[in-house]
Formats: C-alpha cells, sequence, structure tokens
C-alpha cells in the first residue's frame, strides 16, 4: 500500500498533505473497527492498511526534509523520530488492552481513533516549523498523466480480482469458503508485492533519471532491502500469531503477584528500544562523520 501512497505524495498531494490524508484514513479504520459486525472488520482493516500506505512512506520524508543532505545531525533526527514513534508503541497497548479487558473491543478500538485524533492535531497545529519540502510535489502530473494513473489502477484491480478468484475456484476448490477466501487473497497479494518490487527495481535501474551515483546507492540498498524484508515477516507476527501464542500457551503470570495480558507483551520491544535508542543515538553524536551515513557510502561495495 505504500505504492499508491508514495505516488499521490510525489505526483498530486506532497508528503504533508499525503501522511495527514493517512492518518485520517487510518483514524477512520479503527472507528469502523468499533462497529461489531462481520464487514465492518474488513472495512475497518482494509482503511487501516490504505491508510498505513499513505503514512509510512512519506512521514519519513517529511522528517529527511527538516535537515540539509549534509547535515550531520540528520541521523540523530531519525533516531529522535523513531523513539517518538516507539513511545506511541509503548502506551498504544497498555491503554487499548486494559479498555479492551474492562469494557471489550469496541472501546479500544474507539481509543485508538481519539489517539490517531490527537496525533493529527499535534500534526497539523505544528505544520509551520516545517520547511518548504514537506508541501512540494516533486514530479506533479503532466497533461494526460491523470488519465493514464486510472487506467492503471483499473487495471490492477482488475488484475487483482482475476488473481484472487483463480486462485479461489482452482487452487483452494476444496477448502472451505472462508478459508478458501483468505488463502487467496493472502497469496495473491504476496505474488503482488514480489513482482512489484522487482519491477520498482528494474525501473529504478534503467531508469535516465536515475543518475550513476543514484545507482550505487541502489545497489547498496538492494542487501538492506532483503534483510528487511526477512525481519518485517517475523516481526510483524508479534501482533497477531505470537500474541495468540502468548495468551493460549504460556504462563503469563510475574512471580506469582501479577499476571500479564498478551497485549501487554507488545510494549516489551518499544520499551527496550526506547532504553537503548539514546546509548545508540549518543555514540552516533560522538563518531559523527565516522560512520555511514542514512543513505549510503559512494564508496560502497555493493
Amino acid at each position: 500500500m505504500t505504492i499508491p501512497g508514495g505516488i499521490f505524495a510525489d505526483r498530486i498531494l506532497g508528503p504533508w498533505i499525503s501522511t495527514l490524508i493517512g492518518g485520517c484514513i487510518i483514524m477512520a479504520g479503527h472507528v469502523v473497527l468499533a462497529i461489531p459486525l462481520v464487514v465492518t472488520s474488513w472495512v475497518g482493516l482494509i482503511l487501516i492498511a490504505l491508510g498505513t500506505g499513505f503514512i509510512k512512506p512519506n512521514l519519513a520524508t517529511v522528517v529527511s526534509g527538516l535537515y540539509d543532505a549534509d547535515d550531520p545531525r540528520r541521523d540523530q533526527g531519525f533516531q529522535y523520530f523513531y523513539m517518538s514513534v516507539n513511545v506511541g508503541s509503548l502506551v498504544a497497548p497498555l491503554v487499548t488492552g486494559f479498555l479492551k479487558d474492562h469494557f471489550g473491543y469496541h472501546v479500544a478500538f474507539i481509543s485508538a481513533a481519539i489517539g490517531m485524533a490527537l496525533a493529527l492535531v499535534s500534526f497539523a497545529y505544528d505544520r509551520h516549523k516545517l520547511g518548504r519540502f514537506a508541501y512540494t510535489i516533486p514530479n506533479p502530473l503532466q497533461p494526460g498523466d491523470g488519465k493514464r494513473l486510472v487506467l492503471l489502477a483499473l487495471g490492477i484491480i482488475a488484475l487483482a480480482t482475476t488473481l484472487i478468484s483463480l486462485f479461489r475456484f482452482l487452487v483452494f476448490a476444496g477448502a472451505e469458503s472462508s478459508e478458501a477466501w483468505v488463502n487467496s487473497i493472502a497469496w495473491s497479494l504476496f505474488l503482488f508485492a514480489l513482482v512489484t518490487s522487482l519491477g520498482y527495481f528494474l525501473t529504478m535501474a534503467r531508469s535516465p533519471r536515475v543518475t550513476s551515483q543514484e545507482r550505487v546507492h541502489l545497489r547498496a540498498f538492494a542487501p538492506l532491502w532483503v534483510g528487511s524484508v526477512l525481519f518485517v515477516l517475523i516481526f510483524e507476527q508479534a501482533a497477531g500469531k505470537m500474541a495468540t501464542f502468548a495468551a493460549e500457551n504460556t504462563d503469563r503470570s510475574v512471580g506469582g503477584l501479577v499476571e500479564l495480558s498478551a497485549a501487554q507483551y507488545q510494549s516489551f520491544n518499544p520499551l527496550f528500544l526506547l532504553l537503548l535508542a539514546p546509548l545508540i543515538g549518543a555514540l552516533f553524536a560522538r563518531r559523527a562523520g565516522r560512520f555511514p551515513n542514512t543513505a549510503a557510502s559512494s564508496r560502497s561495495p555493493w
């Protein structure tokens, strides 16, 4: 979902507006999830996925625009940014888990929507502190581009629908209906993400608008991208499969005095990040100029 989010930012809206819209869509997703119906569960999750696609590629772009390209404070800035994200990751499971246990899931979802609303108010209130970069559309649409984008989007939707249907009625024809549809969607998304990623790398590698220096950075990024995919593949199970396992198959009591909920375990990762990030930030500050910067070294062996 970061692909359409990035396209909207680069060609139509700019990074700040795209981030704001993404937050609004996520907030709407939480509100929809608070409605106790099966269909709203699907719609709410889809809205959160769409909103995250707008935020993920663009919020980091807004942060990077606070610094000049050669500013040594950029890496520290991203450390602070990452810490701020993890403050929310630390508090949110504790708040939503408590509300879920005492008042039900739907109150917890509403609290998540309220949290996003407060974040959006802060994001909009402090917009004057950002430079022009946050509001600039890097590659605005030219005459005829809008029509091509619409046709491309419709083509992708038609292709995705066809692919899901093929999986459903050919590969998973013998499975129970709901399980067959879920598996069909999952495999279709996997193939779409794989093909799209390869297409992006080939496009960037062959585009005449990509400089030789940028191609060096692209080659340096490729192995980091593979590592990131493998990391996220495991890490994103924490709030799903691993939380379910913790809830059903582990002793969650601490010294026999208190029992932690599965939701509370979600706060351990951001807690350790918040404890260790200042130490790493201090190390980078003391060794400024002696580490490769966030992008890549021009002398990268890749």
